[in-house]
């Protein structure tokens, strides 16, 4: 049985740096389990409206993230993973 509660995420090695403006892409994150994943979300490090990201289950311990950068301009962007039952989203960085 699993219970809600923060946890790791983190960027697969082959997609740390595999973003690029101009196209969209899929992001691989694993953590412990994808079941209480509720929603990810991309927002910018000083705050602003957050976009929701589509986003699936590929395995129990990984989500795959589409990350729509066709029409973005070079910036930082920051991954939130939100959680049922956790109020503070969880981070996926290197």
């Amino acid at each position: 049985m699993l219970s809600a509660g923060p946890q790791k995420w983190s960027l697969s090695a082959d997609d740390q740096s595999a973003l690029i403006v101009g196209r969209d892409d899929t992001l691989h994150v694993k953590g412990t389990s994808t079941l209480c994943v509720e929603k990810v979300a991309l927002r910018k490090p000083d705050g602003g409206d957050a976009v929701a990201l589509k986003w699936k289950a590929a395995k129990a311990d990984l989500l795959e993230v589409g990350v729509p950068l066709k029409d973005a301009t070079p910036q930082t962007l920051l991954l939130d993973i939100h959680q049922y039952g956790v109020e503070k989203a969880g981070y996926a960085g290197p």
